[in-house]
């Protein structure tokens, strides 16, 4: 049984054009000295034209037996793998977690697991609350 994975990421620059965060992840099935190996932060810069809005639905619904409208904001999953790809988010580095995974496991992904993980949770934060997250995270 998996004993857990989390990551976690904060904002280190902005500007009106782009965005600069460190992150990091920790494998909690890893033993307790490599643990401490894997643990320096990586760093990403993502391009602010790439930022997803989320889709708005306005529906009449009813509430105190009278019609009122209420928006409806449904997130969708961000396609970071095209945004790598299209230069719209810069890897400065892996964290070391990732980079033992792909260097010393072996282990061949598009995109390194706690890298996406940590994407996916900034993109749809600003999909949430219309700004980027000074610090943000995830435990599995």
């Amino acid at each position: 049984m998996s004993r857990g994975l989390s990551g976690h990421c904060d904002l280190v620059a902005e500007d009106d054009h782009a965005a600069i965060y460190t992150y990091y992840g920790r494998d909690y099935n890893l033993p307790e000295a490599l643990q401490e190996r894997t643990s320096a932060p990586g760093s990403l810069t993502i391009m602010k034209r790439s930022l997803e809005e989320p889709e708005v639905h306005v529906k009449r619904a009813r509430k105190s037996k009278r019609h009122v409208m209420v928006d409806k904001v449904i997130l969708h999953r961000p396609d970071v793998t095209k945004h790598l790809r299209d230069g719209d988010i810069v890897v400065d580095e892996l964290c070391a977690l990732d980079r033992h995974e792909s260097e010393e496991l072996e282990v061949d992904l598009d995109i390194p697991r706690t890298l996406f993980l940590i994407l996916v949770v900034i993109y749809e934060h600003y999909m949430r609350h219309g700004k980027l997250p000074r610090s943000e995270g995830f435990v599995l």
